[in-house]
């Protein structure tokens, strides 16, 4: 009867253990704050381009290696995600960073969300 119990409880933590490693969890409470210059849309010498566009960035950890993500990395991608060519007379405002781990075991995976609005100077 011991040998019964014993292979199903080995059983079902192999069941568990393939379980949690396949799918992970997400962190609980993903941070978000909001970043750089704040504008109001309606006043000033700019016009708005693109609005709520998002790039983010993921890096991983696997025990004590890690690759961490690269805010460079995610602006580059809200710019290419909204077909605008950075630098110019465009800026990022309205900024907010999300910042999520997705954890499976001993390897994690940090991620950076920057949701921005674009705007650009007009020249005069």
């Amino acid at each position: 009867m011991k040998s019964k119990s014993f292979f199903g409880f080995a059983f079902f933590g192999a069941v568990l253990s393939l379980v949690l490693l396949t799918t992970g969890c997400n962190s609980p409470f993903p941070t978000a704050q909001t970043i750089g210059v704040k504008v109001d849309p309606a006043k000033g010498d700019y016009k708005v381009v693109a609005r709520g566009i998002s790039g983010s960035s993921q890096g991983t950890r696997v025990l004590f290696m890690t690759s961490a993500p690269s805010y460079e990395e995610a602006i580059k991608e809200v710019y290419r995600n909204a077909a605008i060519r950075q630098g110019d007379n465009h800026a990022l405002v309205n900024c907010t960073e999300t910042k999520s781990i997705k954890d499976y075991f001993f390897w994690e995976f940090p991620k950076i969300t920057i949701t921005a609005d674009i705007i650009e100077y007009n020249k005069k």
